[in-house]
């Protein structure tokens, strides 16, 4: 997808992923919940997936499990980190990808964690460029931290 597309609920979807570089990817979604607060969820690393590990080597592809999209309507924010060396605060919620928790980051101060991290790292863009054709987005940063998220419309 070039994210420009609306989905429909209950559609499945992958991402696919890779860098010319070695180093470590992260896959987050972040939703609303009540009370005007913003919940996290990790998607990658999963223990099914690269045996767990966020790190990549370079031009090794990553291929996310199918996600669907639930029946609450709205947009989709997903994170994408890549960075030259493991990130701390995200090394220390992974564990939350089981079958218990689901991928949702519980706890309010890794959570914080997480979105001061996304926050920080986040307020230097870095170039997007879309291929229609292709449906695919390529993103460069010239830093040792890259933090891109895309949003996907669903109704």
């Amino acid at each position: 997808s070039s994210g420009q597309e609306v989905f429909e609920n209950g559609w499945k979807f992958r991402m696919h992923m890779n860098s010319p570089q070695t180093g470590y990817l992260y896959l987050l979604n972040e939703g609303p919940v009540a009370g005007g607060d913003i919940t996290y969820n990790m998607l990658f690393p999963a223990p099914s997936m690269n045996a767990g590990s966020p790190y990549l080597a370079a031009d090794q592809k990553i291929e996310t499990a199918w996600m669907v999209f639930d029946e609450n309507q709205g947009t989709e924010k997903f994170w994408m980190i890549w960075a030259a060396d493991a990130v701390p605060e995200l090394e220390a919620v992974k564990g939350v990808v089981n079958p218990t928790d689901k991928g949702e980051i519980k706890d309010s101060g890794q959570s914080k964690a997480v979105r001061e991290f996304l926050k920080k790292h986040s307020s230097t863009a870095p170039v997007a460029e879309k291929d229609k054709n292709k449906k695919q987005t390529n993103v460069k940063a010239k830093s040792n931290v890259l933090v891109h998220h895309v949003e996907l419309e669903h109704h």
